[in-house]
């Protein structure tokens, strides 16, 4: 039963990494004031892309980019997209062994090792982004030589430009990272149940009575 329940919490956790592929990784929100003007800028930052969105007064303007322009960022979500498939193929795998776990009872051991190895890669993709990202925005932004850096996956900076003008960055974790992080905890637990699941009992062969 239990092997059963290890492959139903699989799906999910292979559903939820899915998702988080679409979704944003990472967010910038900048919020300025020059005298009676504001403006409002969010930024983006997904797997495969990003987009941008600036609003000065009523005029906005929106884009995207595929990272052609931000070598450093996109060699980050390179890495990051690499080690979440990975975790989905182990993931996917996991599900159609513990599926047959039926039939062989030795599978379950196979499909629970296969989950905990998911789990590590997909982990290790969202841990690889929220370690590597901040640095690799600075380079590409030139913040690291302007004195304008990002310390860290989330944070918060407020300026003064002379006695008129004000900005504030925000940037943090997107809900596409935050669902890969949920799915690689599911994949584990999956791949506990897996390895917890009772093995059925060997059938005892009938002896015949004695004479």
């Amino acid at each position: 039963m239990k092997s059963k329940v290890g492959v139903v919490i699989g799906v999910i956790a292979v559903v939820l990494a899915i998702v988080a592929v679409i979704g944003p990784w990472w967010t910038l929100q900048a919020q300025a004031t020059l005298g009676p003007i504001s403006m409002n800028g969010n930024d983006q930052f997904g797997l495969f892309g990003g987009s941008a969105f600036f609003q000065m007064g009523s005029t906005s303007n929106s884009n995207t980019t595929n990272y052609n322009d931000m070598p450093h960022i996109g060699s980050v979500f390179t890495v990051a997209t690499i080690l979440l498939v990975l975790g989905l193929i182990l993931g996917i795998a996991m599900i159609v062994v513990g599926a047959m776990s039926g039939s062989r009872p030795s599978f379950q051991r196979l499909g629970g090792g296969l989950g905990i190895l998911a789990f590590l890669f997909v982990l290790f993709g969202a841990l690889y982004v929220m370690s590597s990202l901040p640095d690799a925005v600075n380079q590409d932004s030139g913040a690291a030589t302007s004195g304008t850096t990002v310390s860290g996956f989330w944070g918060t900076k407020t300026s003064a430009i002379g006695s008129f003008a004000q900005a504030t960055v925000t940037w943090n974790a997107g809900w596409g990272w935050y669902l890969a992080v949920v799915a690689a905890i599911v994949l584990l637990v999956a791949g506990v149940a897996l390895f917890a699941a009772k093995r059925p009992a060997m059938a005892t062969p009938l002896q015949a009575p004695p004479p």
